[in-house]
């Protein structure tokens, strides 16, 4: 190989690096487009959140907890989701039953009626 045809060779791949690299940083610098507030955000702040349903005076993640965190107008929930055996989504805070059910093993270990059959221990944090 002549040597022009290696200079022109290693110039080719030099402009084709330069020509990418501009390409990429130009995609990446412009200014992302915002997004429209969700409506629950129109209220004015703080947002009061009940977590796990307000697990210090009921028992986490229960509709006695839930019902409980909308008597006192909480703004809203913030829970943890699982999925069991048979691939159907629970609100579980853990992957574990043990220490806040009388249930033992892995909520992916169970499907979801068995889940059903389980019942929360009465623990307050």
């Amino acid at each position: 190989m002549s040597k022009f045809n290696k200079m022109f060779k290693g110039s080719f791949i030099g402009l084709a690096g330069i020509v990418g690299s501009l390409l990429f940083i130009n995609k990446y610098k412009r200014k992302p487009e915002n997004l429209p507030t969700h409506h629950f955000y129109s209220q004015t702040a703080p947002y009061i959140l009940a977590n796990r349903g307000g697990s210090a005076v009921r028992p986490e993640n229960t509709k006695l907890a839930f019902d409980n965190a909308i008597a006192h107008n909480i703004d809203g929930f913030a829970v943890g989701v699982t999925l069991t055996k048979d691939d159907q989504v629970i609100v579980f805070n853990s992957t574990s039953l043990d220490a806040t059910t009388n249930g033992s093993g892995t909520v992916s270990e169970h499907t979801l009626n068995e889940i059903k059959k389980i019942r929360c221990r009465i623990l307050f944090y």
